[in-house]
Order: C-alpha cells, then structure tokens, then sequence
C-alpha cells in the first residue's frame, strides 16, 4: 500500500507545479480603449482623438504616435499575470480589399518600423497626454515592450498582428509592474506605437491600426491574459494530497 500512497502524493503534487507553470485563464479577452494619436505640429504636441483606425509616422512633417489607455482588470487576491498578448488588426501598409485605399498614408510605403512601449505612469483616467509623444529609436523613460511591431514586411490588409514571444513576456513583466499586487487594480496604464526613427526625418509615410471604434466585431484590438492561481487553490491541491493519502493507508 505505500507505493500507492507515495503516487497519489506526487500526482497532486504535480498538478499545483503545472497551475503554476502555465497559469489559468480569467477573463481572458478584453477590449482596449480607443486611445488619442499624439501629433508633433508646428513644435507643439496635439492630441487627436481617433476614429475607426490610427495613424503612426510622418505626415506634412507632423510626426504620430498612438497611445491606447488599458484599463488595469482587478485580479484574484494574491494572482499576479501569467501571460499576456496583444492583438491589432493592421489596415496597412498594403491596399484595402474593399475600397482600394491604400493601407498607409503619404507618398511611399513606410521605410522605417514601428515599435511598442508601456509608458511608465498610472492615471485614475483613461486621458492621454502631451507628454506621452515619442518618436525615436530608444525611449529611455519608457519599457520598450517589442521592437518592431510593424516594419515594412508587415502584411496589411486587414491581418490580426499579435505580440510575439518576447513581446509577450515584455508585457507580462510591465504589467505585474504597473499592477503591483494589486495596489493599481482599476487604474489605466498606457501603450504607445511609436516610429523608431527620430522626429522630423522620416518620409511622409506611415503605418495604421484599427482601432476598438472599428464596426467589425473582427476587426477591434484585443487584450488576453492568463493569471497565477490563488494561494487558496494551491492549499485546496494540498489538502487533495493528504486526502488521497489518508484514503490509501
């Protein structure tokens, strides 16, 4: 009968280090915030609010940044995030399969990329600020989240762009930051598209997403995360052990 008993222990066992390896889903897809484009014009930062898409780089010499309010979901007491993953439909660069319109904007196809950061301030509003523009290859006041996002090869036409693996596990890391256990629960952190290269010297070109203002279901930014499970469940595992324990002798 001991080797039974020793079984059932390792089983249950292995189930609470699996939980904690891969995390269990909650909540799992979330929708962003509109969020404002950020416009360099005439020296001066304007805030533009968006409509069904967003437009990042240079036009008429005005450099573009979009930033997207994300509303911090309140977790389980003691869970922390697992994973994350961003997802944006990409209307550009390539042409538009309904009314042919091309999916970046200016005289040429963008030559530069666009890269992903997680701006390092919590708001009890959703509002973006002037003092969220950026336009550069490093932001040091920023966590840059994935470099390159979007790049000249980016496929266009309407495809869902995801976060890849780093980007993923850039976000994770910002994101347990930001919510601190718990303390930030409720309140909006921001991301921010960004050119990578510096104001002002870039071709009249630029890349655009859709934004959560998009009329197809399909076609809106998607947040989806996975969470820790909560120290009770972990005890309640536990307690199955020694169950399984007691019932076997």
């Amino acid at each position: 009968m001991t080797p039974r008993n020793r079984t059932g222990a390792t089983l249950a066992t292995a189930v609470a280090v699996a939980l904690l390896t891969t995390g269990t889903a909650l909540g799992d897809i979330a929708p962003l915030e509109a969020g404002s484009t950020t416009v360099v014009n005439g020296g001066s930062v304007v805030i533009e609010p968006v409509v069904w898409w967003a437009d990042m780089g240079e036009y008429f010499g005005n450099g573009r940044a979009y930033v997207v309010p994300l509303q911090l979901p309140t977790l389980p007491g003691g869970t922390s995030f697992a994973s994350a993953d961003l997802a944006f439909v990409q209307h550009g660069p390539g042409v538009h399969p309904v009314d042919g319109r091309t999916g970046f904007f200016g005289g040429s196809a963008p030559d530069y990329n666009i890269d992903l950061y997680g701006l390092d301030r919590i708001a009890s509003i959703p509002d973006v600020l002037d003092v969220d523009h950026y336009s550069g290859p490093a932001d040091p006041n920023a966590t840059l989240l994935q470099d390159a996002f979007l790049d000249p090869s980016s496929p266009g036409d309407r495809t869902v762009i995801h976060t890849d693996a780093g980007g993923d596990t850039s976000l994770t890391a910002w994101l347990n930051t930001m919510y601190a256990n718990g303390a930030n629960a409720g309140e909006y952190v921001f991301l921010r598209f960004n050119p990578d290269g510096p104001e002002g010297s870039l071709p009249w070109s630029g890349y655009e997403l859709m934004t959560v203002i998009a009329g197809g279901a399909d076609e809106k930014p998607v947040f989806s995360y996975t969470v820790t499970p909560e120290p009770s469940m972990l005890a309640l595992l536990g307690l199955g052990a020694g169950v399984v324990l007691r019932r076997r002798r």
